[in-house]
């Protein structure tokens, strides 16, 4: 990622706000806690929990054609307002077939998506799969099965 002009990396403070699209109306959002001192930031230790309907078909809808918005700021400085350093998208459709999304996503200058500005790894984990077969309800597959050995080769 890089740094903005008048600013070194070990002074950089940032956070992430972060917008949910469900409920359509009012979009659930939040935000992380701030990160100072490098360009590499770690928000670890981050348990942000969003309200679901499973049942909603609604719900499903929205989350198979929309995106989670990540979007950087760091402070400008004593009384100035935040400045945006990126902003990041990443899609919830595999939260339809997985309980778990874990990638590292490109961080664009603005919503426009022109240049990539860096990355931003992602960890979003549910207790299961949106979709219609429950974790309960899969089949495990055999995926190797040996019957036995033949000793047709002899090693004289």
């Amino acid at each position: 990622m890089h740094v903005p002009t008048g600013f070194t990396s070990a002074a950089l403070q940032t956070y992430v706000i972060y917008e949910f699209p469900f409920p359509p109306e009012t979009p659930q959002s939040g935000r992380t806690r701030l990160a100072t001192g490098s360009t590499n930031a770690e928000y670890d230790e981050q348990a942000h929990k969003f309200q679901l309907k499973r049942t909603d078909k609604k719900n499903q809808r929205l989350i198979d054609r929309k995106d989670l918005k990540l979007t950087i700021y760091y402070k400008a400085g004593f009384l100035r307002t935040d400045k945006q350093l990126g902003v990041a998208f990443v899609k919830l459709a595999p939260l339809l077939k997985t309980s778990i999304i874990h990638e590292s996503v490109d961080v664009y200058e603005n919503d426009h998506r022109k240049k990539p500005e860096g990355k931003l790894e992602v960890k979003i984990r549910i207790k299961e799969a949106m979709g219609a077969e429950k974790a309960s309800q899969l089949i495990s597959q055999v995926w190797l099965v040996i019957d036995h050995f033949d000793n047709a080769v002899n090693l004289e």
